[in-house]
């Protein structure tokens, strides 16, 4: 297992330590290897949140619809990255930390997001307690990844 922990690698990756799962709510901590501290999560749309926030706060993997509102606003302008780089390009440069070996009370995910496209996101999710890796294509699906295998080992349990 850990060799194939080892290779796991993308400069966007962001790992899931889930704490606390009951209901299909979770809890838990968000953690990336360009920052030490973690971001904690309060259920699953605070976790979709987050993890958006921080694709947008990386500018990766672009975005490629913007958000909307039926209030009425200024006209859209695009963030100013005048003097910042993205993240593809900053990435040999910052310091990293070690998150590969970090794990959840109860599951560890580490989602590697390699599209933001039709308003949702494409990418690979690694469940770490079973070795496995599975493609998604939504958000929706990623989220029914989880719980499925959350809910697997809570079968295992009774």
């Amino acid at each position: 297992m850990e060799n194939q922990l080892e290779r796991l690698y993308a400069i966007d990756l962001l790992g899931i330590l889930v704490h606390k799962y009951q209901d299909g709510q979770l809890e838990g901590e968000i953690i990336h290897q360009y920052k030490e501290e973690s971001t904690p999560f309060f259920g699953v749309l605070d976790l979709i949140k987050k993890m958006e926030f921080q694709y947008d706060e990386w500018d990766y993997p672009q975005t490629s619809t913007r958000d909307r509102s039926f209030r009425k606003r200024e006209k859209y302008s695009y963030p100013n990255r005048k003097g910042k780089k993205r993240l593809p390009d900053e990435a040999g440069t910052l310091e990293k930390f070690p998150i590969i070996q970090k794990r959840g009370k109860v599951s560890t995910f580490f989602i590697h997001t390699k599209y933001r496209q039709n308003a949702t996101w494409q990418g690979d999710i690694f469940r770490v307690e079973e070795e496995a890796c599975f493609p998604f294509k939504s958000v929706l699906r990623m989220l029914q990844i989880m719980d499925r295998e959350m809910r697997k080992d809570q079968g295992k349990d009774a």
